[in-house]
């Protein structure tokens, strides 16, 4: 039996080639998700159809004015300067003393038996918004 999909993260499709070649390792957003340690996620990449399967190997919360290099790193910056700056950008409402909620993720690459194939077989994009295939 084929362990199902936990959840959706969805992507600008510019990070769609760093995720796949592993340069971007983790995603931090302003709000926390519903994700545990080995959940398998689809990260769809808007607008595109692209589509990678995830699987979560660690997720915590941190300030924001306390993400580190290795942080930064992990989500394909050079400093974590640049990722503050990138994230302030996303949420503009964000202050530095806000948490925010780093989710540290591996590319799955073996398509034949995963949660992915089920996926595709079963969700379409329609409009830019993957639904239930009727």
């Amino acid at each position: 039996m084929v362990k199902p999909v936990d959840y959706i993260l969805k992507f600008h499709e510019d990070f769609y080639q760093p995720i796949k070649s592993e340069i971007k390792e983790a995603t931090t957003r302003a709000s926390s998700k519903p994700l545990n340690i080995d959940d398998f996620v689809i990260a769809t990449f808007e607008p595109s159809d692209k589509l990678l399967l995830l699987r979560i190997d660690n997720h915590y919360a941190r300030r924001l004015k306390d993400l580190t290099r290795l942080e930064a790193k992990n989500e394909g910056y050079n400093h974590s300067d640049l990722l503050k700056h990138e994230i302030k950008n996303i949420y503009p409402e964000l202050s530095d003393d806000d948490y925010v909620y780093i989710y540290q993720f591996s590319v799955i690459k073996e398509r034949a038996k995963t949660p992915l194939r089920e996926f595709e077989a079963n969700y379409i994009l329609n409009n830019g918004v993957w639904a239930v295939k009727q």
